[in-house]
């Protein structure tokens, strides 16, 4: 019943209702704490959807608190070499990013990576995963450069351990052509997007936000060469999806009105 619950609160919480996952998650962290026979790893678990779901609802400082604390509960309960705890690093490095500390999360994302080499190897799906993260921080830090040369490598060891049909790997395309937009290469960007979006609708289907993702991505830079007609076509529709599947206030599609507000002048 547990189990259940919790998966309710997780699709209430992505279909929108994302104060109500909270609540839901924090009632349920309360009952692993406090049960005997749910401590160690489930309490942890629970602790984490807590401070995931408190992130996602605007208060992002208390998600970076809530992880140092839970990160430091991890290492100590189950050890620095779980790959629950390098879950929990994971997630705290993201919402340090999030809070605004893009250079501490670009910081903690590369000690990540370097211990996950150490404990997993360099093919390990959460090695990979942090590779991903570093290639992202970097380029939000500036070295839009390296961001990309990291995309390129990444890219390649996905397709080979993963396969082309992986969400990592197809994440992974989705970053490149978000840095090739950025370094100026509009051309390379809108490719790489537009070769991107019909595979992704074709692994996880037309509503997913992967391809929410990649359809913002793709009017993004179709609107900053100058085809705000090819922009607003995409955005029309995406905003549309956006707010049925994700809701009215999701960042996502607050960013997707926002283009399409000025490209549609």
């Amino acid at each position: 019943m547990f189990e259940l619950r919790s998966d309710i609160a997780y699709w209430s919480g992505e279909s929108g209702d994302t104060r109500g996952a909270l609540e839901s998650f924090e009632r349920l962290s309360a009952e692993a704490i406090a049960s005997p026979g749910r401590a160690g790893l489930h309490a942890l678990l629970s602790r984490n959807n807590v401070a995931y779901w408190r992130g996602v609802n605007g208060e992002v400082k208390q998600a970076v608190h809530d992880y140092h604390e839970l990160v430091a509960d991890c290492e100590r309960v189950l050890g620095a070499d779980r790959r629950e705890t390098l879950m929990m690093r994971n997630n705290l490095a993201y919402w340090r990013g999030e809070s605004g500390d893009a250079g501490g999360a670009l910081e903690s994302f590369e000690q990540l990576l370097t211990d996950a080499v150490a404990m997993l190897g360099r093919e390990d799906f959460h090695t990979l995963q942090a590779r991903n993260n570093v290639a992202y921080w970097r380029g939000f830090n500036g070295d839009v450069r390296g961001a990309l040369r990291q995309c390129r490598t990444l890219l390649e060891d996905c397709e080979r351990i993963l396969g082309d049909q992986d969400y990592h790997t197809l994440s992974t395309r989705l970053q490149l052509g978000l840095w090739s937009g950025v370094a100026g290469s509009l051309d390379d960007a809108i490719e790489v997007l537009s070769a991107l979006l019909p595979d992704v609708e074709d692994v996880f289907g037309a509503a997913h936000e992967l391809g929410f993702s990649v359809r913002h991505q793709l009017s993004r830079w179709y609107g900053a060469g100058g085809n705000t007609q090819d922009a607003v076509s995409i955005l029309t529709p995406l905003v549309a999806d956006q707010r049925r599947v994700l809701g009215n206030r999701d960042y996502r599609t607050l960013a997707s009105e926002g283009l399409l507000a000025r490209y549609a002048k």
